[in-house]
């Protein structure tokens, strides 16, 4: 069935097959397509202020240069949806792109803003928006193995209660970005500000943020077996009854680096500033923080089996009720380091001036001190 260079005000397929469907250089108000295969579906250069596809497989949808004020799938498996350089309210530059129950190998959004793509109960194997704004994506209740922003802002990226193995965001401002009960086995964002980036309830075994600014990047009752932020300010960083065996930030900022509730087995800070790291009863078998100033460094009702600081400032160190079976600060000035009401099976400050050192209630059953000014110890 081929269309072309029509109004077609109102345009219904009900209950057909239609192997083939293409409809060219028309407006087409209302397309509605109900209950059909349709193996092949391509609209070009169309508006079509509503366009409608219900309950239909559709191996093959390809939508390009239509403006489009609601494209809505419902209930189709659609292997490979295509939208490429459409001005669109609703895909492309997109009001609603809507996507409810369906598997989509892979659907594609190139070069549009796309104001709401929101997508529902699909699986989606690959899902790609390259070059586009975006003011609101969501996923909700989907797996989505492959979900990749490319050059986009973003204003608001949700996914709610879905697995979603990798994604990826990347050259994006993404102003808020969130997953929620979500599992996520590899977030990824890259060169990308993102001004509050939420996660609730989700695992994310692999959480990367490469080269990004990061205002806020807050993680909600998530394990997060590998959180890895590289090369990014992240002015709050904030962590909420999760595990997190490994948190890692390399040559980062973090202005505030807050973790309440979590076990936290692996937590590196490599080359960054971190003007605020704050643990709040929280395990952390590891916390290692290399060659940071560290404003603030405080720990409260933590065990932390090996907390390592090497080649840091750290102003203001404070653990408070911890176990801390190895304390370890090597070349560090540490101005106020202060321990109170904690085991400390191990306590080690080697090549540190450490203005005052504070220790109450505690047993500390190896205290090492070598090679430090020490004002008052």
């Amino acid at each position: 069935m081929v269309i072309e260079e029509g109004s077609g005000e109102a345009l219904v397929i009900e209950e057909g097959s239609g192997e083939a469907l293409v409809i060219e250089e028309s407006s087409g108000k209302a397309l509605v397509i109900e209950e059909g295969s349709g193996e092949a579906l391509v609209i070009e250069e169309v508006s079509g202020e509503a366009l409608v596809i219900e309950e239909s497989s559709g191996e093959a949808l390809v939508n390009e240069e239509g403006s489009g004020e609601a494209l809505v799938i419902g209930k189709g498996s659609g292997e490979a949806l295509v939208i490429e350089e459409s001005s669109r309210e609703a895909l492309g530059s997109g009001e609603a792109l809507v996507i409810e129950e369906s598997s989509g190998d892979a659907p594609v959004i190139g070069e549009g803003s796309g104001e709401a793509l929101v997508i529902e109960e699909g699986s989606g194997e690959v899902l790609v928006i390259g070059k586009g704004s975006g003011e609101a994506l969501v996923i909700e209740e989907g797996s989505g193995e492959a979900l990749v922003i490319e050059g986009g802002s973003g204003e608001a990226l949700v996914i709610e209660e879905g697995s979603g193995e990798p994604l990826l965001i990347e050259g994006g401002s993404r102003k808020a970005l969130v997953i929620e009960e979500g599992s996520g086995e590899s977030l990824v964002i890259e060169e990308g500000s993102g001004e509050p980036l939420l996660i609730e309830g989700g695992s994310e075994e692999v959480l990367v943020i490469v080269e990004g600014a990061g205002e806020a990047l807050v993680i909600e009752e998530g394990s997060g077996e590998a959180l890895v932020i590289v090369e990014g300010a992240g002015e709050a960083l904030v962590i909420e009854e999760g595990s997190g065996e490994a948190l890692v930030i390399v040559d980062g900022a973090g202005e505030a680096l807050v973790m309440e509730e979590g076990s936290g087995e692996a937590l590196v800070i490599e080359e960054g500033s971190g003007e605020a790291l704050v643990i709040v009863e929280g395990a952390w078998e590891v916390l290692v923080i290399e060659e940071g100033s560290g404003e603030a460094l405080v720990i409260v009702e933590g065990a932390g089996e090996a907390l390592v600081i090497e080649e840091g400032s750290g102003e203001a160190l404070v653990i408070v009720e911890g176990a801390g079976e190895v304390l370890v600060i090597e070349e560090g000035s540490g101005e106020a380091l202060v321990i109170e009401e904690s085991s400390g099976e191990a306590l080690v400050i080697e090549e540190g001036s450490g203005e005052a050192l504070v220790i109450e209630e505690g047993s500390e059953e190896f205290l090492v001190i070598g090679r430090a000014q020490g004002k008052p110890w």
